[in-house]
């Protein structure tokens, strides 16, 4: 391979096939972990070290910090979207419970029953929400 005279070994390494860190997802439950830590006093470079991210994602989590903490969504959720119905995260929230309910209670749960329990859930959501039709006019 033909090498400028002014090209060195290092720069060829560092123009050579370095692959970008992948994008990582990081969920609300972190970012409000991270708020908290950082309202108590902790300083943006620890934080950094502490979650192995760079310090200026952690600024930029401290800069939403007030959107961030008014989300009220399902735990597991990494993205605040505007367009989300607010009956789906009702519907997220109570079928976590209801999960939760069939786990503690050792009962098997297939997909299927899932599918049917966010039907049925969705549906009296729906039913109960303000401007809901009840087809009586």
């Amino acid at each position: 391979m033909f090498c400028p005279s002014w090209l060195t070994a290092r720069d060829m390494e560092k123009s050579g096939t370095k692959s970008k860190s992948k994008r990582r997802i990081i969920s609300l439950e972190l970012k409000k972990e991270i708020i908290s830590w950082y309202e108590n006093g902790a300083r943006l470079m620890d934080l950094s070290k502490q979650y192995d991210m760079p310090r200026t994602t952690i600024a930029t989590i401290i800069k939403n910090k007030d959107m961030i903490k008014e989300a009220d969504v399902a735990k597991g959720v990494s993205i605040l979207t505007k367009s989300r119905p607010q009956s789906v995260e009702e519907m997220e929230k109570l079928l976590l419970i209801w999960i939760n309910e069939k786990q503690v209670a050792g009962d098997s749960i297939s997909e299927s029953l899932i599918c049917e329990k966010v039907l049925r859930l969705h549906a009296d959501i729906i039913a109960r929400s303000p401007g809901a039709s009840d087809g009586a006019e």
